[in-house]
């Protein structure tokens, strides 16, 4: 089996369970399947290093009416960290999807996610310390 030192099983099961907080749109109410499924396939395509799969999947969310910010943020999150694994020459669009993670709310999800790696929790601490939002307040 091929294996990336830039992949590591245990951040799936961190991405599992954030599929437990999408919105639970109906996929009959668009005729698509639900966002928990198409990420859970974007995941799935990273889990075996088809890393380009996992991009195009989650890249495609993007385009669907009426997504949420949590739902938004599951996909910025995917993007961000299919780019990291991808290598340096996608570092700077894995930042950029934390960019844009910022945008949609750094409180509307835990985070950072603890699948991500060590490099893109810094990178996300640094973002919210420059934005004063290192804290989320209870609302």
């Amino acid at each position: 089996m091929f294996k990336s030192e830039n992949f590591h099983r245990p951040q799936i099961w961190g991405l599992m369970l954030l599929l437990l907080s999408l919105s639970a749109v109906s996929p009959a109410a668009y005729g698509e399947s639900s966002v928990a499924d198409e990420i859970a396939l974007a995941i799935n395509h990273y889990a075996e290093l088809d890393y380009e799969q996992s991009l195009k999947s989650a890249t495609k969310l993007l385009d669907r009416p009426n997504l949420t910010r949590t739902d938004r943020a599951a996909i910025y999150s995917v993007l961000s960290m299919v780019h990291y694994a991808m290598g340096k020459d996608h570092h700077k669009e894995a930042t950029a999807y934390l960019e844009k993670l910022m945008e949609a709310g750094p409180c509307v999800a835990d985070l950072p996610f603890t699948y991500w790696h060590k490099p893109l929790r810094e990178q996300w601490y640094s973002l919210c310390n420059a934005n004063g939002q290192l804290n989320c307040s209870n609302e």
